[in-house]
């Protein structure tokens, strides 16, 4: 019984490098669209499967906002 991989029926340019590239700008793609999305003023935003319906916060509003810290605990 012969022992082969994923990558031996891949042509020769397709190595590690190739494929952290590659998923590394997918990866960057996918945030752009999301952070297009929740910098937008828009109320409905449609993207290839993705659908978002929302109320944005007022302009008048923006400068009173204060984001706080959900995350983990500060020890």
């Amino acid at each position: 019984m012969s022992s082969t991989t994923i990558t031996d029926n891949l042509p020769d340019w397709v190595n590690a490098g190739f494929i952290l590239t590659l998923v590394g700008m997918v990866g960057g793609g996918i945030s752009y669209l999301l952070m297009f999305c929740l910098k937008s003023r828009c109320t409905n935003i449609e993207c290839c499967c993705m659908k978002c319906v929302r109320t944005p916060i007022p302009v008048a509003e923006l400068n009173g906002i204060q984001i706080r810290n959900s995350g983990r605990a500060e020890a």
